[in-house]
């Protein structure tokens, strides 16, 4: 996720709505987000780059639009 964030997409991707992206994004990292969803990526967070990695997949991996960080953080199950 770390390198698809920042070496193929960049800043000018981050902040528009691009059809095209959002479906790359699902695409290749639906499995990882329902991953992180479920708590199985918890070690990601032992290192800088897999939190931030963590963060982006929960933030961005299925569309913005058909997601929200209050079904993730639900969902979750965890202590925050």
């Amino acid at each position: 996720m770390i390198d698809f964030w920042f070496n193929e997409l960049g800043a000018k991707d981050w902040f528009r709505r691009d059809d095209e992206i959002d479906a790359r994004i699902t695409q290749r990292f639906r499995a990882v987000h329902s991953a992180a969803v479920r708590g199985e990526l918890w070690s990601w967070r032992s290192a800088a780059l897999g939190a931030l990695a963590e963060i982006i997949v929960l933030d961005q991996a299925v569309g913005w639009r058909h997601w929200s960080w209050t079904v993730t953080i639900r969902l979750m199950r965890i202590n925050l």
